[in-house]
């Protein structure tokens, strides 16, 4: 994860004392995390005025580093279905694996999507796991950051918005200092594929010229 320089003294200050809130989104994880923009929290805390960060989404094969596994490799989309074509292997995800054949590039989020809602245990288990490990990564962003609300997006989440939303909170909720936790806000996003653009174009607009 990359940051950027933070903004001088002088413009932090006049950031807090007048903060807005704090917005954490998590654009894609049908396909991985990409990016995220967060100004200064209006609870407090030790949060920056803004920073810009990226997950460095690196692709199909993960992390370059041996052994070094990504929250992606565990909550995208393409990781989901990588585990959900072992569980079509080993029988546990019969209907899927009708649906796909249990090839990879045909396991669409619509077909996660029928399978887990049908209760295929395979399905239904790397689900599990999945939201597990995603609402531990979003409870350090709000350790760390003290956001106000969480943004979902994705083919996953637009398939299954109420589990998204209700898993997360419970996971969220475990991971994260109650302090923090309370008050934060979690909400779908509306924009689709066109959210990470929209949001840059409108931060950019707001920007002192």
């Amino acid at each position: 994860m990359t940051w950027m320089p933070a903004p001088t003294a002088s413009t932090r200050s006049e950031q807090v004392a007048a903060p807005a809130p704090c917005w954490v989104y998590f654009p894609e994880p049908d396909w991985g995390l990409a990016s995220s923009m967060t100004v200064a929290s209006s609870r407090g805390g030790t949060s920056p005025a803004w920073s810009w960060a990226t997950s460095g989404y690196l692709g199909p094969s993960g992390s370059e580093k041996p052994g070094a596994v990504l929250l992606e490799d565990l909550t995208s989309r393409l990781g989901i279905a990588a585990a959900a074509s072992v569980e079509c292997y080993r029988g546990k995800a019969p209907g899927l694996e009708t649906k796909t054949g249990a090839a990879l590039k045909e396991m669409k989020s619509k077909a996660l999507t029928t399978s887990y809602k049908a209760g295929e245990p395979g399905t239904v288990a790397v689900f599990d796991n999945s939201l597990h490990f995603l609402g531990m990564g979003i409870a350090m962003v709000v350790n760390l950051l003290g956001p106000d609300h969480i943004t979902l997006g994705g083919g996953l989440v637009e398939e299954m918005p109420a589990l998204y939303l209700k898993k997360l909170r419970e996971h969220v909720a475990h991971y994260t200092m109650p302090e923090l936790f309370q008050g934060v806000k979690f909400s779908v996003a509306k924009l689709g594929g066109n959210a990470v653009a929209i949001g840059s174009v409108a931060w950019l607009r707001n920007q002192p010229s």
